[in-house]
Parts: C-alpha cells; sequence; structure tokens
C-alpha cells in the first residue's frame, strides 16, 4: 500500500533563453535541491510480507535512480538541469536525452 501522505521537499532557482526559433531551440538551467528522497523510498518499499503494486515500484525505481544521480549536498540532493541548443538535456553535466528517447520508445510516447 502506498502511504497516504508523504514529505519530499524542493526548491528551484531557474533561467531560460528561448532562440528565436521558439521553445526548441530554447537553452536554460534550473537548479533543484530535493530533501527526504530516501525515507520516500523506504516509506514506499513494501513491509515484509506484502507485494508492491505496479505503481509501488515504478515509484521506488524512479525515486532510487533520482537519488542516485542527485550531487550530495547539505540535508539534500542537488540537480543541475540544463537544455542545449541542440537538443540534449543534461543532468550534472551528463546527457540524459538518450535515456529519455529509449523511455519514450518503450512507452510509445506515452507517459504513466
Amino acid at each position: 500500500m502506498i502511504p497516504r501522505h508523504l514529505l519530499v521537499r524542493s526548491a528551484l532557482v531557474a533561467s531560460l533563453a528561448l532562440g528565436l526559433a521558439g521553445p526548441a531551440q530554447g537553452q536554460g538551467a534550473a537548479t533543484v535541491t530535493i530533501t527526504g528522497l530516501e525515507q520516500a523510498v523506504e516509506a514506499l518499499r513494501p513491509r515484509q510480507g506484502q507485494q508492491a503494486s505496479r505503481t509501488q515500484a515504478d515509484l521506488v525505481t524512479a525515486l532510487s535512480i533520482l537519488a542516485l544521480v542527485g550531487k550530495q549536498e547539505g540535508g539534500g540532493r542537488t540537480y543541475r538541469l540544463e537544455t542545449t541548443a541542440d537538443g540534449k538535456l543534461l543532468v550534472n553535466g551528463a546527457d540524459v536525452s538518450p535515456l529519455i528517447r529509449m523511455y519514450e520508445t518503450q512507452t510509445g510516447g506515452q507517459r504513466r
């Protein structure tokens, strides 16, 4: 069972510069700091003898990956997000565009 109340805090600082060709040519940057990810993962894990729902398992996986790629700073994890003029998405300097394309291919572009 997914907990009814789960506290994950975040802070966002962002900037965006759009090219004259429109948003597809836009460049931007955002820094996001999230606290409580590890606690959220632990709260979402099924207890002994319980079976995780598909949604619960997906959330645990996604939040675990998110926690791993964040840069530990203070009491949270920080993510520097950047979009480039050539359409890439960088997270803490790493190009995650191939992962997004792979997800879109697997899901047929559908978000769950």
